[in-house]
């Protein structure tokens, strides 16, 4: 069967372009809707303490520490998320074509890496 027909008399692009449109629209109204509840609040000074938040950054978000106080689900949580972030970066490699891999192999190949 050809999906690429009319349906009801509509063609299968028309029905894309509304499908399109909808989608689009939705997004950009949501968008500006998060946008807006965003500049409701007040200004912060995000650049104050980068080394607490860079301890809270570590050991908080990448290390799970409120998590991992449930020592058998949390565990088995920090685990799967761990996977996921190891899975992410594998598909980032793919994304980019190997780009990282290659940085890698032309960093490794540097003398002053390479053991003598």
């Amino acid at each position: 069967m050809n999906p690429f027909h009319d349906y009801y008399g509509v063609p299968w692009y028309v029905i894309l372009g509304l499908w399109s449109l909808i989608a689009v629209g939705s997004h950009v109204y949501q968008v500006g809707f998060i946008v807006k509840l965003i500049r409701l609040g007040k200004d912060d000074d995000r650049f104050n303490s980068w080394k607490q938040r860079s301890k809270e950054f570590l050991t908080d978000w990448l290390g799970q520490r409120k998590v991992v106080q449930d020592k058998l689900a949390g565990y088995a949580h920090a685990l799967i998320f761990w996977g996921f972030l190891m899975l992410v970066s594998d598909v980032i490699d793919l994304g980019t074509g190997g780009l990282f891999g290659q940085i890698n192999h032309i960093v490794s190949q540097c003398s002053i890496f390479v053991n003598s």
